[in-house]
């Protein structure tokens, strides 16, 4: 028994040593605030729960992006139509596409319960900030600031208005940039769909 004792305390503490348990604890936090995001979504989409669950509230709302803002569904069509070119052309992973319009939308509800409002002029700069950010997070190697300013961007934005309007993005989500994308639904239940 002592031997066992002592075995399970060197493999606790090789485990410990070697980082697979603090990294263990981050997915564990990661999937739970996800799965929280994925209820709340389906909420917001319409899907009822039964309503003895623990918890149940009706759907709400889903949030419009552009009400409160000076901005056309076409201009924001057309931002992610270029969002899936961009993202292609740079061999960014798919999730970054997903999480990168999801960026984009949540900024300019983000906006509009801070009282900003947002003008069609001011989506190109959100666009790219979003794909900058979103790559950032999800890429293995991330586009580079001068990358996106220049080739991205074509030159209509400098490399420290994009990292300026960043740090905005950050600021205004609590640099919690970790949402819950289509992507994720897709990838979470595609296997528990009956075929």
């Amino acid at each position: 028994m002592q031997h066992l004792l002592s075995e399970f305390r060197t493999y606790s503490d090789n485990i410990k040593k070697s980082g697979l348990l603090y990294c263990c604890q981050l997915k564990d936090i990661q999937e739970t605030l996800q799965s929280r995001e994925l209820v709340d979504a389906c909420r917001k989409y319409g899907a009822e729960r039964p309503a003895d669950q623990a918890g149940y509230e009706p759907a709400t709302a889903i949030d419009d992006p552009l009400e409160g803002h000076l901005i056309s569904s076409n201009f924001r069509t057309k931002m992610t139509d270029w969002m899936v070119e961009v993202c292609s052309s740079f061999n960014c992973q798919p999730r970054t596409y997903f999480l990168a319009v999801t960026i984009f939308d949540k900024y300019l509800v983000a906006c509009r319960r801070h009282g900003i409002v947002q003008q069609d002029s001011d989506v190109h700069l959100l666009g790219v900030t979003s794909i900058y950010l979103a790559s950032k997070y999800e890429d293995v190697v991330p586009l580079h600031s001068k990358v996106v300013a220049e080739k991205i961007a074509h030159g209509a934005v400098d490399a420290k208005v994009i990292t300026a309007k960043e740090l905005e993005f950050l600021k205004m989500f609590e640099f919690q940039v970790d949402f819950a994308t289509p992507f994720d639904f897709w990838q979470t239940y595609t296997d528990k769909v009956e075929k």
